[in-house]
């Protein structure tokens, strides 16, 4: 029961986490996600990679 009881409380801090994450993700690049929402075309979307720094670009921008 005791471990049961750890590991839900290891799973729950984890979902919470990558909910954080996602949540502060959208706060501080909220300029990007606007940008690429409002982009009419594919073009317009690829310059809004601009907002982001380098190392998130793969992770978190427009695709080619």
């Amino acid at each position: 029961m005791r471990t049961a009881a750890i590991s839900g409380l290891v799973a729950s801090a984890v979902a919470l986490a990558i909910v954080a994450g996602g949540f502060t993700m959208q706060l501080v690049y909220r300029d990007f996600y606007e940008c690429r929402d409002d982009a009419l075309t594919h073009a317009g979307e690829l310059a809004c990679n601009d907002l982001l720094p380098k190392p998130l670009r793969a992770g978190f921008g427009v695709r080619e």
